[in-house]
C-alpha cells in the first residue's frame, strides 16, 4: 500500500485554526467552562495535535465523546467521532477507524454543519484511496469537499481539497491536470503545509515520469517545510520514506540511512505501524547493499511480520466493514463475487489433487535420477577439494619461500646502507647512500604489499587482537607520515575525541597499517591544503563494545564517482594517468578494504573531483578501560591562551583540545587579528603560534609583536613547527617549540615545563639517546651464536650485535648442523637461529639443541626469518624457540630482545 495515500487528508488537522480566533490547548479543561466548551476545547486540541502527540489526542477525543454523550451534545459527539476516525486511521487501527468515520459522517449530515462535513468528506476520501485503491470514489469525495469549502471562504480548506484532488489525479496518471492544480502553491514559495503537500505531489509525478533528481528536490522542499512546522509527523515520515527510496536507488546509502533513522524514531514514538513496514523494508535493502546480511535478515523478518499483521487486520476487519457500511449493495456484490471465487478455488483444488497424483510417479523417478547424480557429483567434489587443498598448501609454501628469497637480500641492502650512513662521508656520498636506502625501503614496501595481499588471498592472514591504546595509535600513524606531508607544505591535523576509550581490544598492527595506507594516499594525491585524521566516538553497546569511527579527509584531486568502486580493486588506481603521475602498486586500498572486512567492517568513500576525498570506517571494539587515571593539568586552569593559526580546521582542533583543559581560548588567523586580541586583553598567559603563516613565519611575527609591546613579558610563547625542524635554535622570546600536528600529550608535557616552578624541568634538556639498560649492554660480554647461511646477513647481524654489545663473543654457524656442533663445544648465552638453512633448518637444529640441554639450563634461541606468514611465529614457539624477529632486522627490536633475554647479565 502506498504511503502517500495515508497522508492525503492531513487537511482536516488544522481546520479549527481557521475556524476559531482563539486557540485552546488543554488536556484538563477548567471547571469554569461550560460542558460544551470543555468538549469543544478537547476536540480542538486533539485535532491540532493528533500527529504531534497521538496518544494524548486519542485520550482527549475519547473523553470528549464520553462527555458529549452524557449531555447529549450532538455536535461535539460528531466532531469527536470524526477525530477518532482519523486518529485510529493514523494508528492503523482500521476497524475502529472505519467505525468512527462512518458514524461521524452519518451524524454530521443531519446537523447541517458544512465545515465538519468537509472534514468528514476528507476522512472518507482518504480511506477510499488509502485502504481500497478506489481512486474514482475518493476523487468524488474530495471534489465534494472542494465544492462545499468554497462558500466558506476558507483558503486553507480549499487549498487542502485541491492538493488532495491533485494527488489522486497523479495516481490516476492525469499528470497535467494535477500540475495545474498545485502550480500556484509551488510558485508562492512559502514554506507552509500547503506548499509542502504540493511539492510532495509534484515529486510523485516526477518519479512516475523518471525524473528522480527533480523529485528529490521537491521531496526535500516538502520535508524542510514540514520539519519546520513540527506538527505533521505522519506526513513528514511519508516524505522521509520517499527520499530514502530514491537515495537507495541512486546508491547514496549514507543519506538514505540518515533519513531512515529519523523516520524510524518518529514512527516508533507515534506508533505509525504502516510507516514502519516501509522503513523496515528499506532498512533490509540498505544493509543488504552494505553487505551486512545479518542486519538485513533481521529487518526483513520485522518487515514481513508487521506487513502480515497489518494486511490481516486490514483485509479481515476494516475493508469489509467499510464497504458494508458505506455501500450495502456494493458489499452484497462483493459477497456474491467471493462465493463464486470460493467455488472456483474448490474446483482448482480438486484439479490440483489430480495433478499431484499424476506427477507423483514422475517425481519418484526424478528422485532416483537425482540421487544417482548427487553420488557422482559428491565424488567429483571430494576429488576437487583435495586438489584445491593441495594447491593452497603449495601456494602458501611459495609465498613463504618468495618472502624469504626477496627480503633476505633487501635486509642486507637496508642494513649496510644504514651502517654506511653512520660513517664519515662527504655530501655526495651521503646523498647516494641515502638514495640507496630509500630505494631499498620503497622496494620493501612494495614487496610487503604484494605479500600481504597474497596472504589475504591465500587465507593465511589472521586478525590478532590485543590491548590497544587508540589515542597512541593515532599519534603514531600521523607521526609516520608527518615528514612527507610537511615536505609538500600540507597541513596535517590530528583530531581525536576525548570520549574514546583509553584501551580496547584490536589488532594494533593491522589497524595502524590501514590508517597509514589511507594517510599515505592522502599525501600522495594532495598538492595543497590539509589532511585530517579524526577518530570519533560513536556509541556504546550493552555488550561492552564501543563503536569508533576513523576518518581520513583530504583536499586533494578527488575521485570521479564512476571510478570510486574501481580504486578498491587490486593493482588498480583511478586511471592510467594517475598511475604514471603518482606511482604505486594500487594495493593499499585493496588491502585496507580486505582487512576491514576481516574486522567485520567496511570502508566508505565520499569524494568530489577537485575538492578532495573522505575515507571512513567504523569498528566495534571491546572496551578494556574507558577513562584515563590522570586528571587534566591543573596549571592550565583559568589560563588565557591565544592561538595564531591561519588554518581554520587546525585552529579549531587545538581550541577544542585545550578548551577541555579548563583554559580560555581565543583564535587569530594573522597579525591584525592577533594585535586586536592582544590590545583588547593584555592578560594573555600563553600564545601558540604557527611557524608557517600567510605572509611571514611565526618567529618573525612574535618578534614584531614583542617589539611593539603587544606581548607582555610574562606571556609564554610556544612555536608550532613542522616535522622538518632539527636542533632548532630558539630566540629568547620563544619559550618552546611543538612539532605539528598538535598532539595533546606533547602540549601537556611542554606546558608542564614552562609553567612549573620545578628547576629540574627544562625545555632545552635533550632526550636521552638510550636508556640506562641499553648503556649497560655495553658492559657485558656474553657469548652469542649466530646460525645464518647467507654471508651478507651474517656480517650484518655481527655488526649490529657488536654496535650494541662491544664486548660480545660471537660464534658462527653456516647451517643447522654446524649450529648444533658449535653448541656442543661451547658455553653459549644466546642463539640467533635462521629458519631456512641447508642440511638442518632452524626448527630441526633447535629441536636437537633442546635435547642436548641439561634440565637446569635453558638457552634462549631467537628465530631469524624473512617469512611473513602468521603461522611462522606459532611454528617457532612450537619448535622450542623463545622469540621471533623478522628480516630486515630492526635495531630497536634486537635491542629489546637482548635486554629481555640477557637481563640477568645486565642486572
Amino acid at each position: 500500500m502506498k504511503l502517500g495515500r495515508f497522508i492525503l487528508v492531513l487537511s482536516f488537522f488544522t481546520l479549527v485554526m481557521a475556524n476559531t480566533g482563539v486557540s485552546l490547548q488543554v488536556t484538563s479543561p477548567q471547571v469554569v467552562l461550560s460542558f460544551e466548551g470543555k468538549i469543544d476545547s478537547l476536540n480542538n486540541w486533539a485535532e491540532r495535535n493528533s500527529e504531534r502527540d497521538t496518544k494524548l489526542a486519542l485520550n482527549n477525543s475519547l473523553l470528549a465523546l464520553d462527555q458529549a454523550k452524557k449531555i447529549n451534545y450532538s455536535l461535539g459527539e460528531a466532531e469527536s467521532m470524526i477525530n477518532l476516525g482519523w486518529i485510529y486511521y493514523r494508528m492503523n487501527e482500521y476497524a475502529l477507524a472505519i467505525e468512527y468515520a462512518f458514524k461521524g459522517h452519518q451524524s454530521i449530515i443531519s446537523l447541517n454543519n458544512q465545515r465538519l462535513l468537509v472534514k468528514s468528506l476528507f476522512n472518507i476520501g482518504a480511506i477510499y484511496s488509502g485502504g481500497l485503491d478506489q481512486y474514482s470514489e475518493a476523487l468524488s469525495y474530495f471534489e465534494q469537499a472542494y465544492k462545499k469549502s468554497k462558500p466558506l471562504n476558507d483558503s486553507i480548506l480549499t487549498g487542502r481539497a485541491l492538493n488532495n484532488i491533485a494527488w489522486i489525479l497523479s495516481q490516476m496518471g492525469r499528470y497535467d491536470e494535477a500540475r495545474d492544480l498545485i502550480t500556484p502553491y509551488i510558485k508562492k514559495k512559502k514554506e507552509n503545509f500547503l506548499s509542502a503537500f504540493a511539492h510532495r505531489t509534484l515529486g510523485d509525478i516526477e518519479v512516475a515520469e523518471g525524473d528522480t533528481t527533480a523529485a528529490i528536490g521537491n521531496y526535500l522542499a516538502c520535508y524542510m517545510a514540514l520539519d519546520a512546522e513540527k506538527a505533521y509527523y505522519f506526513t513528514t515520515v511519508s516524505c522521509i520514506i520517499r527520499l530514502s527510496n530514491l537515495y537507495m536507488a541512486n546508491g547514496d546509502y549514507y543519506k538514505a540511512k540518515l533519513y531512515l533513522d529519523k523516520g524510524k524514531k518518529i514512527s516508533q514514538d507515534n506508533q505509525y505501524r504502516e510507516h514502519m513496514v516501509s522503513i523496515n523494508e528499506i532498512y533490509a535493502r540498505y544493509y543488504e547493499a552494505m553487505g551486512n546480511w545479518r542486519q538485513a535478515l533481521n529487518f526483513q523478518k520485522e518487515y514481513n511480520a508487521l506487513q502480515d499483521s497489518l494486511r490481516e487486520e486490514l483485509n479481515a476487519k476494516s475493508m469489509g466493514r467499510l464497504e458494508a457500511k458505506f455501500d450495502f449493495d456494493q458489499r452484497l456484490d462483493a459477497i456474491n463475487t467471493e462465493m463464486a471465487l470460493n467455488e472456483k478455488l474448490i474446483n482448482e483444488k480438486l484439479a490440483q489433487q489430480i495433478f499431484r497424483r499424476n506427477i507423483f510417479l514422475v517425481g519418484f523417478i526424478l528422485m532416483i535420477i537425482l540421487a544417482t547424480f548427487i553420488l557422482f557429483s559428491t565424488y567429483k567434489v571430494r576429488k576437487s577439494k583435495q586438489q584445491a587443498e593441495s594447491a593452497n598448501r603449495a601456494k602458501s609454501d611459495f609465498i613463504s619461500s618468495m618472502s624469504h628469497e626477496i627480503r633476505t637480500p633487501l635486509n642486507g641492502v637496508i642494513g649496510f646502507s644504514e651502517l654506511l650512513a653512520s660513517t664519515s662521508l662527504d655530501s655526495s656520498q651521503r646523498q647516494y647512500i641515502n638514495l640507496i636506502n630509500q630505494s631499498a625501503k620503497s622496494l620493501m614496501e612494495i614487496v610487503n604489499d604484494i605479500l600481504d595481499f597474497s596472504k589475504i588471498e591465500a587465507g593465511k592472514l589472521e586478525i590478532e587482537k590485543s590491548p590497544t591504546a587508540i589515542y597512541d595509535l593515532g599519534i603514531e600513524a600521523v607521526n609516520l607520515i608527518a615528514f612527507h606531508a610537511h615536505k609538500k607544505q600540507l597541513e596535517l591535523i590530528l583530531d581525536i575525541d576525548e570520549d574514546i576509550p583509553v584501551s580496547v581490544m584490536a589488532d594494533q598492527l593491522r589497524l595502524k597499517q590501514i590508517l597509514i595506507n589511507l594517510l599515505s594516499n592522502a599525501v600522495k594525491f594532495t598538492s595543497h591544503g590539509e589532511i585530517l585524521l579524526k577518530i570519533a566516538f560513536v556509541e556504546t553497546h550493552p555488550t561492552g563494545e564501543a563503536t569508533l569511527r576513523f576518518i581520513v579527509k583530504d583536499t586533494g584531486t578527488g575521485i570521479n564517482k564512476k571510478n570510486q568502486a574501481k580504486i578498491f580493486s587490486a593493482f588498480t588506481q583511478e586511471d592510467s594517468s594517475t598511475s604514471r603521475k603518482f606511482g604505486g602498486t594500487g594495493l593499499g586500498l585493496a588491502i585496507s578494504k580486505k582487512l576491514l572486512e576481516m574486522m567485520d567492517s567496511q570502508i566508505h568513500l565520499e569524494s568530489e573531483v577537485g575538492k578532495g576525498s573522505t575515507f571512513w570506517f567504523d569498528l566495534d571494539l571491546v572496551v578494556l578501560k574507558k577513562k584515563a587515571d590522570s586528571s587534566p593539568l591543573e596549571l592550565l586552569d583559568d589560563l588565557k591562551i591565544l592561538i595564531i593559526e591561519n588554518n581554520r580546521t587546525h585552529a579549531q582542533v587545538i581550541s577544542n583540545i585545550v578548551g577541555q583543559l579548563n583554559a580560555t581560548i581565543k583564535i587569530a588567523d594573522g597579525e591584525d587579528a592577533a594585535k586586536a586580541i592582544l590590545t583588547e586583553d593584555s592578560g594573555i598567559d600563553l600564545i601558540l603560534v604557527d611557524q608557517n603563516l600567510y605572509n611571514f613565519n611565526g618567529i618573525t611575527l612574535v618578534k614584531k609583536l614583542k617589539e611593539a609591546s603587544f606581548i607582555a613579558p610574562s606571556t609564554k610563547v610556544i612555536l608550532m613547527h613542522n616535522a622538518f625542524v632539527k636542533d632548532i635554535s630558539l630566540p629568547e622570546y620563544i619559550d618552546a617549540y611543538l612539532i605539528k600536528p598538535f598532539k595533546k600529550p606533547d602540549f601537556l608535557d611542554i606546558a608542564k615545563k614552562i609553567f612549573s616552578d620545578d628547576p629540574s624541568l627544562k625545555i632545552d634538556t635533550p632526550p636521552h639517546s638510550s636508556s640506562k639498560e641499553v648503556e649497560e649492554l655495553k658492559g657485558i660480554s656474553p657469548t652469542i651464536l649466530i646460525a645464518e647461511d647467507n654471508m651478507v646477513n651474517m656480517i650484518l647481524t655481527k655488526k649490529l650485535l657488536t654496535s650494541l654489545i662491544p664486548k660480545v663473543n660471537l660464534l658462527e654457524a653456516k647451517n643447522g648442523k654446524q649450529a648444533v656442533e658449535v653448541f656442543k663445544n661451547n658455553e653459549v648465552d644466546l642463539i640467533f637461529m635462521d629458519i631456512q638453512m641447508p642440511v638442518l633448518n632452524g626448527y630441526e637444529a633447535t629441536k636437537q639443541i633442546r635435547n642436548l640441554e641439561n634440565t637446569d639450563t635453558h638457552i634462549p634461541i631467537i628465530a631469524l626469518t624473512a617469512g611473513i606468514l602468521n603461522n611462522e611465529k606459532q611454528k617457532s614457539q612450537t619448535a622450542g624457540l623463545d622469540d621471533f624477529t623478522a628480516k630486515p632486522m630492526d635495531k630497536k627490536a634486537i635491542t629489546k630482545i637482548l635486554l629481555h633475554h640477557l637481563s640477568q647479565q645486565v642486572s
